[in-house]
């Protein structure tokens, strides 16, 4: 067997093995909540959350379509990150940064939450199981260089088979480009719309030679999609530590808006849309949609 396809391999056993208890998980929910759809939403003003919104203040649209509301609440429940980290030649330059804010990320998470960390450059690694942060964590990665399997972390990174009573974060760090993913740059979009994670990205600028900036430019595209699908957002490295307390405060006080989808058809690709009807200039977040069926 060569090298490429244990690596392959190794890619594709990770992602079912998270996959199958993942389903398990997203079924026991769905039907907890009798088919209902849960939208995390983040309300600002300026860089302050909007407290005392009520289902009376917010209009979802499914699909175009206005849904009642069944339920609007803020939940502090605790949240499981997964950090990713790329590994691979072309950002080899920012890995003391990239180790850096790694461990000042996880001195912001409270003992109640939970951490895993990922590295990924030709493989996919596991360097930390998902645990409390209580013991720190210091990187320590020698094995840098060679290409990027970005899409294949970014997939491995989304199927942590979440629980209800915990929120999943996944911060990605890279360039954004993609050299040897088993699974292609498309498909990440789609697989963002199926979990109900919220991912960031912390990008750096790319050495990239002009034969690939094509390559380059679909992987990020993709990348960039995936993260608006779920209510994330992109960041630059300089700014990542600073952000990161902002995410974090955003993600604990997000609402939680609860519906049963009526008067559209229940398969397929969803669009939400969110308004909030108080008046005043707000910034509203949320998951652009979920797939239903």
């Amino acid at each position: 067997m060569t090298r490429r396809r244990r690596v392959i391999a190794t890619v594709s056993l990770a992602a079912v093995a998270a996959l199958v208890p993942c389903v398990r998980a997203q079924q026991q929910t769905f039907r907890a909540f009798a088919d209902a759809v849960s939208v995390d939403v983040s309300v600002k003003r300026g860089r302050v959350p909007v407290a005392g919104l009520t289902t009376a203040d917010f209009e979802v649209l499914d699909n175009g379509v206005a849904q009642e509301l069944d339920a609007v609440s803020i939940e502090a429940v605790p949240i499981d990150v997964t950090l990713a980290v790329d590994l691979s030649g072309s950002v080899v330059p920012n890995l003391d940064a990239f180790k850096s804010d790694v461990e000042k990320f996880v001195s912001l998470l409270r003992p109640s939450d939970r951490v895993r960390i990922v590295s990924f450059s030709t493989e996919v690694r596991e360097d930390l199981p998902m645990q409390s942060p209580a013991a720190r964590f210091r990187p320590e990665w020698t094995d840098v260089g060679g290409a990027t399997s970005l899409n294949d972390s970014v997939l491995y990174a989304l199927l942590w088979p979440g629980v209800p009573d915990r929120r999943h974060l996944v911060i990605v760090f890279t360039d954004g480009l993609d050299t040897y993913s088993t699974l292609p740059s498309e498909s990440i979009p789609a697989v963002a719309g199926r979990v109900e994670a919220v991912l960031h990205a912390v990008l750096v600028d790319p050495r990239v030679p002009n034969d690939r900036l094509g390559l380059y430019q679909g992987s990020l595209d993709a990348l960039r999609d995936a993260v608006r699908r779920t209510g994330g957002e992109t960041h630059r490295l300089s700014r990542a530590v600073d952000d990161f307390t902002q995410i974090v405060a955003d993600f604990r006080a997000s609402y939680v808006l609860r519906y049963t989808p009526k008067g559209v058809d229940r398969s397929g690709w969803h669009t939400l849309t969110v308004h909030v009807k108080r008046p005043g200039n707000m910034t509203i977040r949320a998951r652009q949609g979920y797939t239903g069926g």
